[in-house]
């Protein structure tokens, strides 16, 4: 009997690992599903990912999903920066090297209004969220799938989705 509880953990610690890689690609269609809300197509769309650290708060981005995801809408031709305070400069890496040398843009509302849409990868605790909370509040509401409608200064504010 041992042994069947010892399967049952592992069999549980390979689906978690199982969820954890298929979520960039799940996330991903949630961005496409918010974008499309908005008569936008992924293709040409700018997307700001935020937050490339593995977890919040530390600036350790080694097998991070941000580059996953990155890749990813990358390979769907989305226009893509992010902003992480704690690696304001891509580092080299061997999975990841194009990245490499690619700079965080800064967090100030002009800059977050210029995306389509904000992708929340690594929740930060210093960033200031209040700021893409009023591009949200400013865009008329925020639906609960991260689409949001409405118009400011002719230009839709950014939507938001988070993993």
């Amino acid at each position: 009997m041992e042994g069947a509880g010892v399967w049952q953990h592992t069999r549980f610690i390979e689906l978690a690992g199982e969820i954890n890689t298929a979520m960039p690609e799940y996330m991903v269609h949630r961005v496409a599903d918010a974008l499309n809300t908005r008569n936008k197509a992924v293709k040409g769309s700018r997307v700001l990912i935020l937050g490339l650290a593995y977890k919040p708060n530390i600036d350790d981005e080694r097998e991070s999903p941000s580059y996953v995801l990155m890749d990813l809408l990358s390979e769907r031709c989305a226009e893509l920066e992010y902003y992480d305070p704690y690696l304001p400069v891509i580092k080299p890496t061997r999975q990841h090297p194009h990245w490499a040398g690619k700079k965080s843009v800064e967090w100030d509302r002009p800059t977050i209004e210029s995306f389509d849409l904000v992708l929340i990868a690594t929740n930060h605790s210093c960033v200031n969220y209040q700021d893409l909370l009023v591009g949200l509040i400013a865009c008329g509401h925020a639906k609960r799938d991260g689409a949001c409608q409405g118009r400011s200064s002719g230009r839709p504010k950014p939507c938001s989705v988070s993993w």
